[in-house]
């Protein structure tokens, strides 16, 4: 039993680890607490809900499937940092702030990535079903996270501004890109 628990503690450390080595990473390509703090929003908010569905489904961590954390903080990571860095992008040169393709290929990786570990879900293993089970759910929700919390703090803690109206309604898809570009023109003439 001994061995057991230093096992799981070992996992529960390495996911301590990847959340701190994705921190710093983010940081360090981000240059800025509040937009480290911004993209991996859905990081945090994919493992409160990962945790609060265990629950549900009566999932509990075992040596089967207690690694499945650190995998999907990296999922997790990477559709915040998809969705932050492309609206970063798209302010800087007066655009649309989130363009389509940036959300369909973040769908599109969530997608690819919850097949392959939905796949697992086709074991007759136990322990195996239920780390796939425990994978899926993580990325689904991280993926839920980023195309729906992250652009709602995007807007409150980012686009106070004076161009604030006109970049909501382009996250969002109320304006067409010509619309933007317009808006961008009689801004620059102004």
């Amino acid at each position: 039993f001994e061995a057991i628990k230093l096992i799981r503690r070992g996992y529960f450390e390495g996911t301590f680890y990847a959340l701190v080595v994705v921190a710093i990473a983010t940081a360090a390509i981000l240059r800025s607490t509040r937009a480290t703090v911004l993209a991996l929003a859905p990081l945090m908010v994919g493992v409160v809900w990962t945790l609060g569905l265990m629950h549900v489904f009566a999932l509990r961590f075992n040596m089967a499937n207690v690694w499945a954390m650190p995998p999907t903080i990296g999922t997790a990571a990477e559709f915040g940092l998809n969705i932050y860095v492309r609206f970063m992008e798209g302010r800087d040169r007066v655009g649309p702030t989130l363009a389509r393709s940036t959300v369909l290929g973040v769908v599109l990786n969530g997608f690819t990535t919850m097949a392959g570990f939905a796949s697992l879900l086709v074991a007759r293993h136990q322990g195996i079903f239920g780390l796939g089970l425990l994978l899926t759910i993580g990325s689904a929700v991280s993926l839920v996270a980023a195309l729906a919390v992250l652009p709602v703090l995007i807007v409150n803690f980012v686009l106070l501004g004076s161009a604030a109206a006109v970049s909501v309604a382009v996250l969002v898809g109320r304006l067409e890109d010509s619309a933007a570009e317009e808006w961008a023109t009689r801004r620059a003439l102004d």
